[in-house]
């Protein structure tokens, strides 16, 4: 339901990513708003930026269950279970949509970001590594390290952009540390 939906969003932004706001809110919600409009025979049909935003939406949703369940007493066990599962059912249906292969816009690198976190509030940090660093070669080959890739049609996609490099790169940074490898880019290599 819409309800669970925009709950989930919210515990994922104020809690996971209460320092990382690399996209632009009022977009996302009203991404997932427009889904809630379709009718049941029109899913088949998603706009292009439906279609890109999906997985997003789910990867949000993932970490936003892993953290409601947080709000539960310790012995509601049944519904801290349901969020559990419906954190891992979000975090494998937003990775099923994205080919990590052909990582090519925004969209897919803020999903790919957003399945790392997932990974790293789930304690798994091998896979949240390369989860990393493939976010961080895709933003690197879209050029978001570069000033001259902030030429969006709107001054939101600009900052949205440059927000999303910002947050990749200062996370592969605390990823290097915290599994004690050397720094993925050099800081020389970001204009």
């Amino acid at each position: 339901p819409r309800d669970v939906a925009l709950k989930l969003l919210w515990e994922s932004w104020s809690r996971a990513c209460v320092l990382f706001r690399f996209y632009h809110r009022p977009s996302i919600v009203r991404i997932l708003d427009s889904f809630y409009e379709y009718q049941e025979d029109q899913r088949q049909h998603f706009t292009e930026e439906q279609s890109k935003a999906r997985p997003l939406i789910y990867a949000i949703l993932a970490v936003g269950a892993l953290f409601a369940k947080e709000d539960l007493q310790e012995d509601d066990v049944s519904t801290r279970e349901f969020y559990q599962d419906e954190g891992e059912r979000y975090f494998l249906a937003a990775k099923s949509m994205l080919d990590v292969t052909n990582i090519t816009d925004v969209y897919s690198i803020q999903t790919m970001f957003m399945l790392t976190m997932f990974l790293q509030c789930s304690g798994n940090l091998k896979r949240c590594y390369s989860y990393m660093g493939i976010a961080l070669r895709a933003a690197i080959a879209e050029g978001l390290h570069r000033k001259s890739s902030l030429m969006g049609p709107t001054p939101i996609e600009d900052e949205s952009k440059k927000r999303l490099f910002w947050t990749v790169y200062k996370v592969d940074i605390y990823m290097n540390c915290i599994m004690g490898l050397p720094q993925s880019i050099s800081q020389k290599a970001v204009n």
